[in-house]
Formats: structure tokens, C-alpha cells, sequence
């Protein structure tokens, strides 16, 4: 996912639902000392486990803030990539539009968003169970949003393509940021 962001030396990127900062980290490499991450996260504890992650692995390019994803605290068009990994398909249906707007909102123009998330398992008594578990631990359309794949992004950015990850148990979607966004 990372690669797929175009996030390079000197790059600026944000993380959202950073958990312990495993992206923000991969991210923050990437970025190489010229550029720097954001890890944000709800959750004073996932930060705090992500900081000494960061402390652990050397990463000094790489902050953490604590902040709600449907309001995100920076400038518009401040970063080159914002990703999210697994997380997206826990937040509640009527949050989900209004996160990938402030994705987009924050991202410089042909920024790109890149979200991984589960892939519906091609097994069918692995995909009841993959169903009875976002019944009862996600949130009201969540199994509708995983089905949708690239759906929910084509509303809000621009050439919106979607990859197998390596393990082909998650998929990678990526959008690209142009200068109108395409639904309101």
C-alpha cells in the first residue's frame, strides 16, 4: 500500500486509524528524513503504543496526534498521500463519506488516498464466518461498504483503482485527488 501511495523522499503523509503506527512507520521510511508522517488515532493507548514503535525503530520523522478521523485537524492540500489500513470498515456507515472527504480535503492536488482493507473470502465456510464476524463487531453497513470495493471512493476521487494485497486475504484502494471533488 505504501508503494502504491507515491509517497517518496521529502513526501508528507497522514495515517488515519494509525492503531500502532505499522503504516505510519513503513510511511515514515519512505518519507525518508526530508519528509515526515502523521499517525492519528482515537486512541491515547494505540498512539502510545505506536510511539514506542517509532522510538524502537529510530523513526524521527514520524509524529502522533490524537484526533477524531471525521475531522481531521490540518490545512487543506498540506499532504502528498493519506492512507488507512483495516480500520475504515469499523467506523460507522454515516462517518465513512465524510472521512474520505477530509481525506481529500487534506491532500495536495493528485495526492493520493490509499485504503487496505479485508478482501470477502472466496471460501465459502470461511466467508460465513469472515460474514458473521462484521455482523456482530462492525457496524451498520459495514458488510455493504466491503462489498462495494471501489464504489464509495469513486464518488470523491478520481481514477480509483483497486489491487489484490500479496496475501489476497485484504485488498488495496487507491484514489488520486483532483481539483473538484466529484460528489458533495
Amino acid at each position: 500500500m505504501v508503494e502504491m501511495t507515491g509517497i517518496g523522499r521529502g513526501g508528507r503523509a497522514l495515517d488515519l486509524c494509525t492503531g500502532t503506527g505499522a503504516v505510519a512507520a513503513e510511511l515514515a521510511r519512505a518519507a525518508a528524513d526530508r519528509g515526515f508522517v502523521v499517525g492519528l488515532d482515537f486512541s491515547r493507548g494505540m498512539l502510545q503504543k505506536a510511539r514506542e514503535k517509532a522510538r524502537r525503530l529510530e523513526l524521527r520523522n514520524v509524529f502522533w496526534v490524537e484526533a477524531d478521523t471525521g475531522r481531521l485537524p490540518f490545512k487543506d492540500g498540506f499532504f502528498d498521500a493519506v492512507t488507512c489500513s483495516h480500520a475504515m470498515y469499523e467506523l460507522k456507515e454515516e462517518t465513512r463519506h465524510g472521512v474520505l472527504i477530509e481525506a481529500w480535503r487534506v491532500l495536495k492536488e493528485t495526492g493520493r488516498f490509499c485504503m487496505m482493507e479485508h478482501e470477502i473470502p472466496r471460501d465459502i465456510l470461511t466467508r460465513i464466518l469472515f460474514r458473521i464476524r462484521i455482523l456482530f463487531m462492525g457496524s451498520r453497513g459495514t458488510w455493504s461498504f466491503i462489498q462495494a470495493d471501489t464504489e464509495p471512493f469513486m464518488d470523491v476521487f478520481a481514477r480509483v483503482r483497486k489491487e489484490a494485497a500479496t496475501s489476497e486475504k485484504s485488498k488495496v484502494i487507491c484514489g488520486q485527488k483532483t481539483r473538484k471533488r466529484r460528489s458533495i
